[in-house]
Parts: structure tokens; sequence; C-alpha cells
């Protein structure tokens, strides 16, 4: 059935799983959908197979971690946003970055950017391919 609300995903296909729901006489609506498989999906699985980072980078909340979680189901994920996942991966980077060589996801990298030399050096040492995806904007958490 075609969706009521007209939305449609990044490749334009209508949404089938499309949810509104009405609030009060004003008619505020909410709409929400379950995630749908993106171009940036299988853009970010290529790049993964090619290199041994890879960077998605965007706005603040428009669905970059929700991107990487659905496209690389069971890998660790550290949130740079929250104090321990941040004081886990600022005490030691290297150390870090040693002990978790591979499929992790740091999540709002821009926030310590002391990472970004430790990872290249880690990345030198042992190219392999899909080690690390890093998310991050240039806006800061406010």
């Amino acid at each position: 059935p075609a969706c009521a609300n007209r939305l449609t995903d990044i490749s334009g296909a209508k949404c089938p799983e499309c949810v509104t729901l009405v609030f009060g006489s004003t008619g505020a609506r909410i709409q929400g959908m379950r995630f749908l498989a993106r171009r940036a999906a299988g853009r970010l699985g290529s790049l993964l197979g090619d290199f041994p980072v890879a960077l998605v980078l965007g706005p603040r909340q428009c669905g970059k971690s929700t991107l990487v979680r659905h496209v690389r189901e069971g890998w660790d994920v550290f949130d740079l946003e929250r104090p321990s996942d941040l004081a886990i991966v600022r005490s030691d980077i290297e150390g870090f970055l040693e002990n978790h060589p591979r499929q992790v996801v740091l999540d709002e990298a821009q926030r310590l950017p002391e990472l970004f030399p430790a990872l290249r050096s880690a990345v030198d040492r042992d190219p392999g391919r899909g080690r690390y995806i890093l998310t991050g904007s240039a806006s800061p958490a406010g």
C-alpha cells in the first residue's frame, strides 16, 4: 500500500512502514518509520572492503549512528559523547587501539582530536581492511 504521508527513503521508494500519530485537536503529527536500507549502507560496506577506516560525516541527528549500527551489527561501539566511553578511550588511546584492533565504531570521534594521529599510526602498523568506522559532525554538542 502507498504511504499516506508520502514519505520516501533515500532511493525514492515509498516508505512501507510509516506510522503517524496525531495528538489533540491541533493535529500535531509525529511520524516514524523502521530503518530502511539506504544507498549509504552499501557504500559504507564497499569502503570497508577497500580501506581500514571509514568516516561517516554529517550534521547532528541525521542518522549516522543508526546507519552504522545497522550496517555493522555486533561491532564494539564507543560513543565519545558518553563520559564513560570517552574516559576509556582517552585514558590510553594507543593501548585502546591495540586492544581493539578491528570491528570498532568510534561515534562522535571529533570529541577526541588526539585520536586521529594514534589511529593513523595503528593503521600504518596493521593496514587490514574494514577495521574502524568513525562518525562525526562539525557541530559541537550543546
